[in-house]
């Protein structure tokens, strides 16, 4: 999973509070921005990690004399 300050808010919460926002509660905003920043962060390390892996199974079958 991904680790957040919030653990206490889910995707659903998300929903709940851009809802909350529509109806005028700019708090609902504030808490929603900071939530999806945290998702943001965490993309960094998900594209990490899946482009070290891609690299990884790309370049094992490529002769060494090349690379």
């Amino acid at each position: 999973g991904i680790d957040r300050d919030r653990p206490d808010i889910s995707g659903r919460d998300a929903v709940r509070l851009w809802r909350e926002y529509e109806r005028g509660d700019e708090s609902a905003l504030d808490t929603l921005v900071s939530y999806n920043r945290e998702d943001t962060v965490n993309l960094e390390r998900l594209m990490e990690t899946v482009t070290g892996k891609l690299h990884d199974r790309v370049c094992d079958g490529l002769d060494t004399d090349l690379v």
